[in-house]
């Protein structure tokens, strides 16, 4: 404390992250990209549908490339391969501790994959002779090189499984019945490459959580797999983000960045500080802009708004909880 006051360490410095030193160094030789050219990759799994307002606004100002929900499915990004410099990715993260290079983005399955996921699922109704695949709630390995593994198990029904190949490959996602597909790092590292010099922004969570325990001569993340296709910096969350707080300073970072032209360190410092310091008045004003067209998403949003405003003073997104999750590396 100062003068009464908190003071965290970024008030007082810029803070980035590296993986490593010859990380640190590949990327001081690649140096700035010139032209912004940008893939947005926006609610993949469709159940984020508060994060697309701030990448609608930004096509008003700002012309990018977009895959929304079903079209954000692995052949249409791998389409961008080497044509963008800027990949904005709002959706989900999950960080594998123990094999962080099967951590993963949640993006929509193609026809492919869903044929892949019911026909293991098939044979995995035949094998157990049971008709629901909730009531299965043991691992079992199925056509010869698969295996059915359950996530999440609640009341004696599964909530979550994955179908995954002997390798580690995850073939599927189901989860409350709707299905996904990983985007794994090493697929990332392996098929995608961006043009050098650029932003990745993964408002996904997790995406920069890594194992203190585990010993390795680099920090590995999904971070550490963009920073090797390409990008010099690439935000990231270290926790499960709340879906509004994560919208508003999305929607901060944008206009900070490509409308006012700030540099990315800039603009994260301000979008985190604006997030900090946000009144009760200030978010139900935004809200109110970003939400407009939608009564129920501005209902909702308001609704937390008063009730966050009334726990922590009037500052709805005070707590470090909304705002520390977020790191900038590179």
């Amino acid at each position: 404390q100062e003068n009464g006051k908190l003071v965290y360490l970024m008030d007082k410095y810029e803070i980035k992250y590296s993986p490593s030193l010859k990380t640190l160094y590949d990327i001081k030789k690649r140096g700035e990209a010139k032209k912004k050219e940008i893939l947005a990759i926006s609610n993949p799994t469709g159940d984020l549908s508060y994060v697309d307002e701030p990448i609608d606004r930004l096509t008003v100002s700002y012309r990018i490339n977009k895959l929304k929900q079903e079209d954000a499915i692995l052949s249409n990004i791998l389409n961008y391969k080497e044509k963008v410099t800027d990949l904005i990715v709002a959706g989900h993260g999950e960080m594998d501790l123990e094999e962080p290079l099967f951590s993963s983005l949640l993006i929509h399955p193609d026809k492919e994959d869903k044929n892949l996921l019911n026909k293991a699922i098939e044979s995995l109704k035949r094998k157990t002779g049971k008709k629901d695949i909730r009531t299965i709630t043991e691992r079992h390995s199925i056509e010869r090189d698969k295996i059915y593994e359950p996530i999440k198990v609640m009341g004696g029904k599964v909530e979550e499984y994955e179908i995954k190949t002997m390798s580690g490959r995850t073939i599927g996602v189901m989860r409350n019945g709707n299905g996904y597909r990983k985007w794994q790092f090493n697929e990332i590292v392996r098929d995608f490459k961006l043009k050098e010099g650029g932003l990745t922004l993964l408002i996904a969570c997790e995406t920069g959580t890594y194992n203190v325990r585990k010993e390795s001569r680099e920090l590995v993340n999904l971070g550490l797999a963009f920073l090797s296709i390409g990008s010099n910096r690439v935000i990231m969350s270290l926790w499960p983000i709340e879906q509004l707080a994560s919208t508003l300073f999305l929607d901060k970072f944008l206009n900070e960045h490509y409308i006012r032209g700030k540099t990315v360190e800039e603009a994260f410092t301000n979008s985190i500080n604006y997030l900090r310091n946000l009144t009760r008045v200030e978010a139900l004003r935004k809200v109110n802009v970003l939400y407009k067209g939608n009564k129920i998403k501005l209902i909702n949003s308001e609704s937390l708004i008063e009730k966050l405003s009334k726990k922590f003073n009037n500052r709805p997104f005070s707590l470090p909880y909304f705002w520390g999750s977020f790191i900038l590396m590179g």
